[in-house]
């Protein structure tokens, strides 16, 4: 069993093809998906997504080992309690990449083994 929330809008799924049609009405905000091990969060703006995965002994984002310390463009993402969060640019990907964060997590894969597109600024 699945349970989606997007922008505090729950739902549960017991198929894989179900969650990645309700995924689709995600337009921006705050989406969780989760199963009965871990929970992944999504950040949409209208261009770009923030990906972070929560286990029960910890959390990760999706570009944890590629942190780069000079100071880069950041991109804002409304959460669903209207709060404004900002992660760096080269943390996010191009939002044309969301279905594959999604597959990849429903599938059990490891978020950084997934095929995306490039993370170039635009």
């Amino acid at each position: 069993m699945y349970k989606v929330n997007i922008n505090k809008e729950e739902k549960s799924f017991s198929s894989k093809d179900a969650v990645i049609e309700f995924s689709k009405k995600f337009l921006r905000g705050e989406m969780w998906l989760s199963n009965d091990q871990t929970e992944l969060c999504i950040l949409k703006n209208t261009t770009r997504i923030y990906v972070m995965l929560l286990t029960e002994s910890s959390s990760s984002t999706l570009f944890d080992n590629k942190v780069n310390t000079e100071t880069e463009y950041m991109e804002e993402f409304t959460l669903s309690n209207g709060q404004v969060d900002e992660f760096n640019r080269k943390d996010t990907l191009p939002v044309s990449n969301m279905q594959n964060v999604i597959t990849s997590y429903l599938e059990n894969k490891l978020l950084n083994d997934f095929n995306y597109e490039s993370n170039e600024i635009d």
